[in-house]
């Protein structure tokens, strides 16, 4: 291709153009408090906990995909597999203090990396078609970009 050749450029919002998986970790400490505090003595080490939900929420994109549902309902699935093995009931109190938990990812804040910003003006300015490729749900996707500056 020419100097002058104008390119269609693929881009990746999470973790490619602003800080995402970090956004994960605080409401994952937080659902494992809530769990350790409703199972009491049967509650297992946290590190266990974590590792439940991986599964789980790896289990799920297969039948959820990327939705904003799948990451706090993981959680609560999470919980309540914790409480039958600890041979308790799952209290629906617990389950919704989980998911709204949980959902904090949703909030932000959505920041751009260092230069993230800067490099897509030059790209623009340079005439090639900018377009957002994403597995995410499309309203949160939307709000990231928008919150982020980068629309």
């Amino acid at each position: 291709m020419g100097e002058n050749a104008k390119w269609t450029i693929l881009l990746d919002l999470d973790d490619t153009l602003i800080a995402n998986t970090h956004l994960y970790h605080a409401p994952s400490l937080r659902c494992c408090t809530l769990i350790s505090a409703a199972l009491g003595e049967k509650s297992v080490h946290p590190l266990e906990l974590l590792k439940m939900h991986l599964d789980v929420d790896m289990a799920m994109v297969k039948t959820h995909g990327y939705g904003v549902d799948r990451f706090p309902k993981s959680w609560v699935k999470t919980y309540e597999a914790a409480a039958r093995r600890a041979g308790l009931s799952v209290d629906r109190k617990v389950s919704a203090a989980v998911m709204k938990a949980a959902a904090a990812f949703t909030r932000g804040p959505f920041v751009p990396f260092d230069g993230a910003k800067d490099a897509l003006m030059e790209l623009q300015r340079e005439g090639h078609s900018l377009h957002l490729v994403t597995a995410g749900d499309k309203r949160l996707q939307e709000k990231k970009v928008r919150a982020s500056g980068l629309s």
